[in-house]
């Protein structure tokens, strides 16, 4: 028993005295932040999804979809298969104990029995031991462990991402799907007054008062509005198919009782100016750091290669022919048996291996900084794209603003006999027209402000407690 006390000493003192041969980790240059805005981070940093984003409809879907989408699921899964991995590279701190017992009956020769070696003979055995346990002097173990650490959480942040372009996605479709509900209305709306100007114009084709052509022309424009009615429903019927399948097929929710809600206050809008330092919380560059940290360990584990590696073999136990006699103290045995591993020549194997290792530290670093070169540039994208949209969007309400007022005085006109009924079908289509396209580019801003959301690193890791609350029933 001394013995395993001498060797568990030795070896935690080993484990303590390792002299890791991984460079330190450091920040890699970021010049890209010295354009920084001046804002308020720490307000930004407080913006969770569900704080962001006011649609309860919204909520439940992205709940949904974070709960439930095959994609995020498989990742899941592969996170937890790294877990494992490092539990196993964990494990390898410490020598694998074992216990084994045996018995071996066996039949001698007949030409060597004696009053020494009968005919028959039995032998029982247990002991207690480990095998080729390596002696972590240059942390080796410790850097694989580092690695496996690294490369769980980069996957781990992975999985971050990809929940956060999940969530952006159907925020995206569900505000695609809404802004078309809407102009389906509109469009049930400009078929009307085609019909009513169709009719009139029928009227007074029969009359006299309109020569065929622009009788035809009415007509035609009747047909084409009914033609966009058609792909309109088609339209919202392939973003309902989208959604679902985003959802994962959830059978408990029925996507077409879906509410019409389309406003510009479905969302809690970013502040206009930003730090561009804000784009550190994003995962995508987490996980590229981390990717460094791995990168770095893989180094240590090649410069580890060089050196000398030393091994324990040792097993305690008991020995006799007798079972009874077994655990008597005369029937104690151990083993102990130390391997030296030093390379002398392997034709520059080990070099060309430190070689590779830091070849992928120095790609590790230039990804990281481009990772971080193109998080700034869909930033500032996403910052110029958002300020052009509300610029059209105002711009937009001033023409239905307009045009509504063009309306209301084509209706006194026509009231008073001043103008042709045809003129005010077509005045409250210009005005239908006009709306419509004032609600794609809402849709399009809504959509500008997800997108910029995710780009700054919207936060999605909690699921929203809408969950628990079917509103779509």
């Amino acid at each position: 028993m001394m013995l395993c006390k001498y060797l568990t000493t030795a070896a935690s003192a080993v484990m303590l005295s390792a002299c890791s041969l991984a460079p330190d980790y450091q920040q890699p240059e970021l010049n890209v932040f010295e354009q920084s805005v001046a804002a308020s981070q720490e307000h930004i940093a407080a913006l969770d999804w569900q704080s962001f984003y006011q649609d309860e409809q919204l909520k439940l879907l992205i709940s949904i979809a974070l709960d439930n989408n095959k994609s995020l699921a498989i990742g899941d899964l592969q996170l937890q298969q790294l877990q494992a991995k490092y539990q196993i590279t964990r494990s390898e701190n410490w020598p694998d104990i074992s216990v084994n017992a045996g018995v071996q009956r066996q039949k001698n020769s007949l030409n060597q029995s004696s009053a020494l070696m009968p005919e028959y003979s039995t032998s029982h055995n247990v002991n207690i031991g480990f095998t080729a346990y390596e002696l972590d002097f240059f942390d080796r173990v410790g850097n694989l462990q580092a690695s496996a650490l690294a490369e769980y959480k980069a996957s781990e942040f992975a999985q971050q991402t990809l929940a956060q372009t999940l969530a952006a996605q159907v925020a995206s479709v569900y505000f695609s799907y809404q802004a078309n509900l809407y102009k389906l209305g509109l469009q049930h709306d400009l078929l009307t007054s085609a019909k009513n100007k169709t009719r009139v114009a029928k009227l007074q084709f029969q009359q006299g008062l309109l020569d065929e052509s622009e009788y035809r022309q009415a007509v035609n424009a009747e047909q084409s509005i009914n033609i966009q009615l058609s792909q309109l429903n088609n339209i919202l019927r392939n973003y309902l198919t989208e959604l679902q399948q985003l959802i994962g097929y959830d059978e408990n929710i029925v996507l077409d009782k879906l509410t019409a809600n389309f406003n510009p206050k479905q969302l809690n809008a970013l502040p206009a100016q930003l730090p561009a330092s804000i784009l550190l919380n994003r995962p995508d560059l987490a996980q590229a750091e981390q990717n460094i940290v791995a990168a770095n360990a893989n180094l240590g584990v090649a410069r580890a290669a060089f050196y000398p590696s030393i091994s324990l073999t040792s097993n305690l136990g008991f020995a006799s022919q007798s079972l009874s006699d077994l655990f008597k103290s005369n029937s104690q045995t151990w083993a102990f048996s130390p391997q030296l591993n030093l390379p002398v020549f392997n034709f520059g194997r080990l070099n060309a291996q430190e070689q590779i290792a830091e070849l992928q530290q120095m790609v590790a670093v230039k990804q990281y900084q481009a990772a971080v070169e193109n998080a700034f540039t869909e930033f500032n994208r996403q910052l110029n794209n958002q300020q052009m949209l509300l610029q059209q969007r105002q711009l937009q309400e001033h023409v239905v603003e307009n045009k509504a007022r063009q309306l209301a005085l084509s209706q006194l006109r026509q009231q008073q006999g001043l103008e042709e009924p045809t003129i005010f079908e077509e005045n409250q289509q210009a005005l239908l027209s006009a709306q419509q396209v004032l609600a794609d580019l809402q849709a399009a801003y809504l959509q500008s402000q997800v997108a910029l959301f995710k780009v700054v690193g919207g936060n999605y890791e909690e699921k929203s407690d809408v969950l628990a609350r079917l509103i779509l029933e």
